[in-house]
């Protein structure tokens, strides 16, 4: 996959663990900031969108298929049960410096944010809605 597949590695190793529904977000606030900043890279995400919220097609495929990084299933209580991505492997992934230094930008933003105040901020934000109008 390329860089999608190390944005994916280094945001696990970032988190220390983290769900496929917060990554997506992150993927998509980071390819806004990519576009904002003009940074000369184009990111290979499937963004599929609905009203109120949406998943990255690709997260699956690149977790199956990269030996750094493990899906683990973990008990919320009431039966509520959730995936978190973690990275695995002893060294640090490697990623392009400036979008790593966006990427951190992202993560350090969000990072009083709740799973619902995350999600608010992507799908009420104007690019969303322009995303759901492709459709």
């Amino acid at each position: 996959m390329g860089v999608e597949q190390d944005i994916v590695e280094y945001v696990a190793f970032k988190s220390k663990g983290i769900s496929p529904f917060r990554m997506s977000r992150i993927l998509l606030l980071l390819k806004w900031l990519l576009e904002e900043r003009k940074v000369n890279m184009k990111l290979n995400f499937t963004f599929e969108t609905l009203p109120y919220g949406f998943y990255v097609k690709e997260i699956p495929e690149i977790i199956e298929n990269d030996p750094c990084l493990d899906k683990e299933k973990v008990k919320l209580g009431e039966g509520k049960v959730t995936g978190v991505i973690r990275y695995v492997c002893k060294n640090p992934p490697k990623l392009d410096p400036a979008v790593r230094e966006l990427a951190d930008t992202i993560l350090s933003e969000i990072s009083r944010l709740n799973d619902l105040e995350l999600n608010r901020l992507v799908i009420r934000d104007v690019r969303y809605s322009k995303m759901l109008e492709k459709k």
